[in-house]
């Protein structure tokens, strides 16, 4: 088992909190089971606006919590109040955890069908982003599972992303 540790300054003082994550091997078959097991297309905390978000509010990046925490992948952490999808693709940008980024849509197929955990990113700078899951699905068009405006187990990267070319990162 692989520990991170993360420091918080808590009023002044330092709290030292303990995460432990399995890691997992990493194969397609965990990504998909995965997404399966979360389920964004029916999972009720991940609807768009459900609490505490309240109307349009949308939890990609919860889903993305949740996910990487059952693959066993190092993510950005979360503070009091949850970490905004822009503050998490800033986190995965920087190469923290080991996570870099991918050339384009076919590498990131490529990758993910090798066993690689791979994501498709959207940094907003005049508001909320957006983040998916790239599934190791052989094909065109490449597949994303995602929470956001409309969240489904599988889907096409113009259904999550509409005219937006991401970016994206992928974790080994």
């Amino acid at each position: 088992m692989t520990l991170r540790w993360w420091h918080w300054l808590i009023g002044g003082g330092v709290a030292l909190a303990i995460v432990g994550r399995a890691t997992r091997s990493r194969s397609p078959q965990a990504v998909l089971d995965a997404v399966a097991t979360i389920d964004p297309e029916n999972a009720l905390d991940l609807q768009p606006g459900a609490e505490p978000a309240g109307p349009g509010g949308t939890w990609c990046n919860k889903f993305m919590d949740q996910l990487m925490s059952l693959l066993g992948v190092p993510w950005a952490p979360w503070g009091q109040y949850g970490t905004l999808v822009n503050d998490q693709i800033a986190w995965v940008d920087a190469g923290n955890g080991g996570w870099y980024p991918i050339l384009n849509a076919g590498a990131a197929q490529v990758a993910a069908l090798a066993g690689k955990v791979v994501i498709a990113t959207y940094y907003n700078l005049n508001g909320h982003g957006h983040i998916a899951i790239v599934l190791p699905i052989d094909g065109v068009p490449l597949q994303i599972a995602q929470a956001g405006a409309t969240n489904f187990n599988q889907g096409s990267l113009r259904l999550g992303f509409g005219n937006i070319t991401p970016i994206f990162y992928a974790h080994d």
